[in-house]
């Protein structure tokens, strides 16, 4: 990224395009590092030597971290591009397009590259003057409310995420537009795709409204492919490179006597848990029962998964020595009935046991489709995270140790709003 500290100046058939976010640059920090990122780059090169910008308007790509999130800074864009001219020799920006007929991520992403498209030509535009036109021609009659909307979201969308009351604002002002614009109209159906784009947010007000504050995260480690048979030893190359995470004693966190761990990793459309539970004493390992779906489980040891989706909340994973599996959907009680189709096996060796389960995810629609089976959802981000939390009981004669990744200050493993907070990346 930065020039070279050792070449005075660079030949001239050298071409340097510097990489960034250019919606980023609301942050005044970021921005000025690449200004003088800039400045140091041109005072390597000679007189008419090419500098470009490598930008990526990739916010609205399904699964990224902004998905679903209003996304407008055209206000930042006129400000940047009349700062490169006269330096830059162009842009080269990476966008997502839809596939199909689904068009929410242009409709999404329409109004920073219509904006970049014409500064191109003339970095001098009037901005404003720009814009107004803009919501005049594409939105109609909807044109007063959609201002109002887009530069509510160009002015908090970077806080949206974090806050359930700019998510309402921004839903309160578009629906303002939905009335204005006449119904079958294509200025409607141009407000309606902004509307069906923005709609995990609903889900993620949800989540917000709850009001979890200083609980841990975790990453899930991506992998593009999963090459791992499971039988519970966690020794595939899958699982190397990845974070340990230490389970704590359950209510006051401390560290515990018998300690345990796990990695999370994702591929595909899965999510792969790998435990382990460290035991110098594997001779009086208490095992409940060899049955799944059996409630003796919990008479031995065991460890659970409790997991919060976009979608829904939550799921329960039990999981034992011998490989019993009782899997139950929380979200009202106890539901026995719903399996979570996940591949699930345990591995005693020496001084441990240890859990390796694959846990598919069905989509966000998956509920509404078949609420008996599989996990409802999808892969979670910085911006959706799923919440959730790893527990271990260990039961023995002589005393009991109870241990949560994301500690309770409680008796209980099942309280949600200390379930800690997980993303891949």
């Amino acid at each position: 990224l930065l020039p070279p500290e050792r070449i005075d100046k660079l030949n001239p058939n050298v071409v340097v395009a510097i990489c960034q976010w250019r919606g980023d640059f609301h942050d005044r920090v970021v921005r000025e590092q690449f200004v003088k990122l800039r400045e140091g780059w041109l005072k390597k090169l000679p007189p008419g030597s090419q500098l470009s910008i490598a930008d990526y308007y990739l916010h609205p790509r399904p699964k990224g971290p902004w998905d679903g999130i209003p996304v407008f800074y055209p206000r930042l864009i006129a400000e940047d591009l009349r700062a490169l001219k006269g330096i830059s020799q162009g842009d080269f920006i990476e966008t997502y397009r839809d596939f199909g007929e689904d068009l929410h991520c242009l409709a999404a992403n329409h109004l920073n590259i219509y904006v970049t498209s014409r500064l191109w030509w003339d970095a001098n535009l009037d901005i404003d003057a720009l814009l107004n036109e803009y919501y005049t021609l594409f939105y109609g009659p909807a044109a007063p409310e959609m201002k109002a909307f887009i530069e509510y979201s160009e002015a908090n969308w970077p806080g949206m995420a974090k806050g359930a009351e700019k998510i309402n604002r921004a839903f309160e002002l578009l629906a303002a537009a939905q009335q204005k614009a006449p119904a079958d109209s294509i200025f409607a159906r141009r407000v309606t795709l902004i509307g069906e784009y923005m709609q995990p947010m609903k889900a993620l007000r949800e989540q917000l409204a709850k009001g979890r504050k200083d609980v841990p995260k975790a990453r899930a480690y991506w992998r593009q492919t999963a090459d791992v048979k499971i039988d519970g030893k966690l020794d595939e190359e899958f699982w190397q490179q990845m974070a340990v995470y230490p389970l704590s004693e359950l209510q006051t966190g401390r560290e515990c006597l018998y300690p345990g761990s796990f990695k999370l990793g994702w591929s595909g459309d899965s999510l792969y848990v790998g435990i382990t539970c460290k035991d110098p004493d594997m001779k009086t390992l208490k095992i409940g029962t060899t049955r799944n779906e059996d409630s003796n489980m919990w008479n031995g040891d065991c460890v659970e998964i409790l997991l919060e989706t976009q979608t829904h909340a939550y799921y329960q994973i039990a999981v034992n020595p011998a490989g019993a599996v009782i899997d139950l959907d929380r979200k009202r009680g106890t539901d026995t009935l719903w399996a979570s189709g996940a591949r699930i096996a345990a591995f005693i060796g020496d001084g441990f046991w240890s859990v390796e389960a694959r846990i598919p995810v069905l989509g966000d629609g998956q509920e509404a489709i078949d609420p008996n089976n599989g996990i409802s959802g999808r892969q979670p981000t910085a911006t959706y995270p799923w919440y959730f939390n790893i527990c271990r009981q260990r039961m023995r004669d002589g005393g009991n140790e109870f241990s949560a990744f994301s500690p309770t200050s409680a008796p209980a493993f099942h309280v949600p709003m200390k379930f800690a907070e997980m993303y891949v990346r």
